[in-house]
């Protein structure tokens, strides 16, 4: 029964496809037609009698220009320059006469008469500005030609208003039949919608079908699936976490994550066992309050260190500071404690870090101290005058040397031996 209804189904299905492929041929061929209308449009907008006319008018206004030019200012066009420029506009006066822009291919009486009139004033410029005439012509031939190009200027004008009605006329003509074909453009793609709306139909029904069928058996291959990765997930995760106790526990130091939010609050996520030895505090407990750490700082140091150590996590840059610490049972220990700090997605900051004990560093450089104090009071103190130099150059000297040199305390550090002697051969 399952089965015959997926073939129903399918059946549906194919007829819908078919429908869709059909709508959209259709459509296809109506933009088509749209476009060749659009095409033929733009066509006799461009190729009409209005381009020819305009590109005319604009002729006779360039030349008109020249001419006033050579009237008024000779020296400002050359005879030669004038001629060239004459020459170009009957060569553009020929192309129109040749059928470029249908100039001369209207059957209309004002285009007859404006072509009659411009070949009357070729006739008569052709002696004027020939390539062939030789002599220069006077400013009252080219006055001439200035009033009838002129008056020739506002028949082709008055043509241009012509034309351009002309052409929206057909521009409407060819509109409507756009709007015709558009509103059957419409109605199809509504159509379409419709067909597209019952095949999804049609495609979710059969989904849903074919998936009824496999829904039980995929939700516990899932289940069991998610089961699996469940286990081997703890798995790896108490691997994990043994290694990094094991790892953890054999350093000489504690390592710890500490965590700052966006409003200030901070949270250890991770303290290793190190730190009941190191502080005698249980890391469950820091994992609980993260201030018991900052607790057991020296009293001295405390403020020191937090200043420090959140203007690093403030600013994401390493942090590394020694102090004191005190212990449960009233014992003072040197520490050095150093961390890096990232920021998360969500704008907290994360600092990975370690906590390490340096009694004996300290110790040893308590010592260095003390012994290098003991050296300058006696360096300092001893009756006699002591100078030390290196290559030649004088480093240092005690109290009792300047005194016997009559000279500051640093007055001679860094200058040469020889200020001592008379002579380069002593």
């Amino acid at each position: 029964m399952q089965v015959a209804a997926v073939y129903r189904g399918r059946g549906l299905l194919l007829l819908l496809v078919a429908a869709v492929v059909a709508v959209y041929a259709a459509i296809g061929v109506i933009q088509a037609r749209q476009h060749a209308a659009l095409s033929r449009v733009a066509t006799d907008t461009e190729r009409g009698l209005f381009r020819g006319v305009a590109r005319l008018e604009l002729e006779c206004q360039t030349l008109i220009n020249a001419l006033n030019q050579r009237v008024w200012d000779p020296k400002s066009k050359p005879l030669d320059e004038l001629q060239l420029q004459y020459e170009t506009f009957a060569g553009h006066l020929a192309s129109l006469e040749a059928g470029t822009g249908q100039f001369s291919k209207d059957p209309l009486p004002q285009v007859a008469i404006v072509r009659s009139d411009f070949q009357a004033f070729l006739l008569k410029g052709d002696l004027i500005l020939g390539v062939d005439v030789d002599t220069v012509p006077t400013a009252a031939q080219l006055q001439l030609m200035i009033q009838e190009l002129t008056a020739l200027t506002a028949q082709v004008h008055d043509l241009t208003l012509w034309a351009w009605e002309s052409s929206g006329l057909a521009v409407d003509a060819r509109n409507a039949e756009v709007r015709t074909q558009a509103d059957t453009t419409s109605a199809l793609t509504l159509f379409q919608a419709l067909l597209t709306f019952a095949l999804g139909l049609a495609v979710l029904r059969q989904y849903r079908q074919r998936e009824a069928a496999k829904v039980d058996a995929q939700t516990n291959k899932l289940k069991l699936l998610e089961a699996d990765a469940e286990l081997e997930r703890q798995s790896l995760r108490r691997a994990a976490q043994e290694e990094l106790k094991e790892i953890t526990h054999a350093l000489p130091l504690v390592v710890y994550r500490l965590r700052r939010t966006l409003q200030g609050a901070e949270a250890y996520s991770y303290v290793s066992d190190r730190l009941e030895e190191l502080t005698g505090i249980l890391p469950a407990d820091l994992l609980r309050d993260a201030g018991l750490l900052l607790g057991t700082v020296h009293p001295d140091d405390r403020d020191a260190v937090a200043q420090q150590s959140r203007a690093a996590l403030a600013q994401f840059r390493r942090y590394s500071q020694q102090f004191r610490i005190q212990t449960a049972n009233g014992d003072t220990h040197w520490v050095y404690c150093e961390s890096v700090p990232r920021q998360l997605d969500d704008g907290s900051v994360l600092s990975t870090g370690y906590l390490q004990l340096i009694d004996e560093a300290k110790e040893r450089e308590l010592r260095l101290h003390e012994v290098t104090a003991q050296q300058r009071a006696i360096f300092e103190n001893t009756p006699v005058g002591l100078l030390f130099s290196v290559n030649g150059q004088i480093q240092q000297f005690n109290a009792k040397f300047a005194s016997m040199m009559g000279v500051s305390g640093t007055e001679l550090v860094g200058k040469g031996l020889e200020i001592f002697y008379e002579s380069e051969q002593e």
